[in-house]
């Protein structure tokens, strides 16, 4: 007796298709659990990479636009020599005097410095490096005049024995283009 006589037909098919419904509310529940815990784990990211460049931020907070506003005083003209005591040890390593000449002797055709526009803050980061240890460096966009035009300068920034030192520079201007 495996069926009840009482029972129409089509009931024993209706709960099969309950059975297939419930199957693929499960998967669809496991689904949706895994999609949550993965936003969970990005907002924790994001939100210990916010708490992160904050940290860094603060020690250049105060300290850096003066120094750039000092670095690029001092490099009126541009002389690689004289940058060297603003340069980070990691520049220095990697840039032999032959190219830093070159290179600063090609950023004088923007002629005599006039002054700094505005400076804007990119962004920090800290990081670990083989060679250097730790790094703490935030990025820097400084609009500045010069005599022949402006120019906008990507100033990468780092701390080096507690000392701002210049890690990154790119400097860019419609007068190289003359």
């Amino acid at each position: 007796m495996e069926q009840n006589p009482y029972t129409p037909s089509s009931a024993a098919f209706e709960s099969n298709k309950s059975e297939n419904k419930s199957g693929v509310f499960k998967i669809l529940k496991k689904i949706f659990i895994g999609i949550g815990i993965v936003f969970v784990v990005i907002f924790a990211l994001l939100v210990w990479a916010g708490f992160s460049t904050n940290k860094v931020y603060k020690k250049f907070e105060h300290t850096a636009e003066p120094f750039i506003n000092d670095f690029l005083t001092e490099q009126s003209p541009w002389d690689y020599e004289k940058s060297k005591p603003y340069l980070s040890k990691a520049w220095l390593d990697v840039t032999a005097d032959g190219d830093g000449k070159k290179l600063f002797t090609f950023f004088n055709k923007l002629g005599a410095f006039k002054s700094v526009d505005s400076i804007e803050w990119q962004g920090c980061n800290s990081s670990k490096h083989t060679s250097y240890g730790s790094i703490q460096r935030c990025n820097y966009v400084v609009r500045a005049s010069y005599e022949k035009g402006p120019a906008a300068i990507l100033m990468g920034l780092s701390i080096e024995l507690e000392e701002i030192k210049v890690v990154q520079l790119k400097v860019n201007s419609d007068v190289f283009m003359q």
